[in-house]
């Protein structure tokens, strides 16, 4: 579904630029991503992961005008999560939510998120199923 890029040390927020395999039309969707990993767990309540994203790395991530996602992964659990960063959204997060964990129905819910983004707005990113 996705073929993802590694962006290394250039990008100070961003990790990876992922392209949609197999959409139609004559662009290539994509979308950015910022990966987060922890060993520290969870919070009690609600139940998020423990990782943050600060106010500075929320402001780049919404200044793209591609869709910028944040990935947070349990390592020790090998469980990923994910929510965009949207304008108007959250200004950082202390704990990444657990609402949006990555199994095939929110990949497909991602897949399904990134070609209408493109097709509709192009550069403005104010919803998102995945916020």
């Amino acid at each position: 579904m996705f073929r993802p890029h590694f962006l290394g040390e250039k990008y100070p927020t961003l990790d990876f630029l992922v392209e949609l395999v197999g959409a139609t039309g004559s662009l290539v969707p994509y979308f950015f991503v910022q990966a987060k990993a922890t060993t520290q767990g969870f919070t009690k309540r609600p139940r998020n992961l423990r990782v943050h994203v600060s106010e500075v790395d929320m402001r780049r991530l919404v200044a793209y005008t591609a869709r910028p996602y944040t990935i947070g992964v349990d390592a020790a659990r090998e469980e990923g999560f994910i929510i965009a960063a949207i304008t108007g959204g959250p200004r950082r997060i202390p704990s990444l939510t657990t609402r949006h964990p990555l199994n095939q129905a929110t990949l497909q819910l991602l897949y399904d998120e990134v070609p209408l983004f493109w097709q509709t707005n192009g550069a403005s990113f104010s919803s998102s199923s995945l916020a």
